[in-house]
């Protein structure tokens, strides 16, 4: 094929031409698909951001009413009726909260309110040697707990402690506890999220808390999230995606 100069020559050529658009070719396919793969961790990133401050501001605004109720009206010096009173308006108003309990300064538990269930005298109980109590006493600061699992409906709640102090000594009267419905978070997912991304809120055991299927976390579901910020990962079902995180230390 290959016997006369010229057939040989033309060959030459020929390869000469074409090599070079091919490896450009291929050059600016990777710097394409390079620079896409970047726009889109960058955009991940940014949606990460986004429905992160979303999910803070839902606990931090939590965190504000019931700092405002604990002030408002002179709520120490009300009597126990009237705070109870008020308890139970702020958990009609509020159904972000699951249950609202007032604690004296030696631990016993002078008022309860839960949101669907009656709560009685007799089954009050001493909140001593409760670490999230101790630790607001210690430190007179609000004191969130870890994220737990209701042992009945399987949805995951988390309680903040607000310590109630004295306007005339600055002791610590009353500490406040604030069951807070995760569930909600469920719903703010869903309409931030946008087709074709899956939003997750994890704990640091890997327990999925928020997730736009309530089945996924209901079905007490588990995703480990990767230690890098960004990048390539494996989702729930083995797929490769892009992903985000964003952590969130309350």
């Amino acid at each position: 094929m290959f016997k006369s100069i010229r057939t040989r020559l033309i060959f030459a050529f020929s390869v000469m031409a074409t090599l070079p658009i091919v490896v450009v070719g291929l050059i600016l396919s990777y710097k394409s698909v390079t620079a896409l793969k970047d726009e889109a961790i960058s955009y991940q990133r940014a949606e990460s951001e986004r429905i992160g401050i979303a999910v803070e501001d839902y606990i931090q605004e939590l965190e504000r009413v019931l700092e405002l109720t604990s002030k408002a009206h002179r709520f120490i010096s009300l009597s126990k009726n009237r705070k109870k009173e008020i308890l139970e308006e702020l958990l009609a108003y509020e159904n972000r909260f699951e249950q609202l309990t007032l604690i004296e300064s030696s631990g016993k538990e002078i008022i309860r309110c839960n949101r669907i269930a009656v709560v009685l005298e007799n089954a009050l109980e001493n909140h001593s040697d409760d670490p999230l109590f101790k630790q607001a006493l210690i430190l007179k600061a609000n004191i969130f707990s870890p994220i737990q699992f209701d042992s009945k409906t399987g949805e995951p709640y988390m309680v903040i402690a607000v310590p109630l102090l004295s306007y005339m000594t600055g002791n610590i009267e009353y500490v406040l506890l604030g069951s807070i419905r995760l569930k909600k978070l469920w719903n703010i997912l869903s309409n931030l999220s946008h087709k074709g991304e899956t939003v997750l809120i994890v704990d640091e055991k890997g327990d999925i808390i928020g997730h736009p299927d309530p089945s996924v976390v209901l079905s007490g579901n588990k995703f480990m999230v990767p230690k890098n910020q960004q990048g390539i990962a494996t989702d729930l079902d083995g797929n490769s995606i892009i992903f985000a995180k964003k952590t969130t230390h309350i």
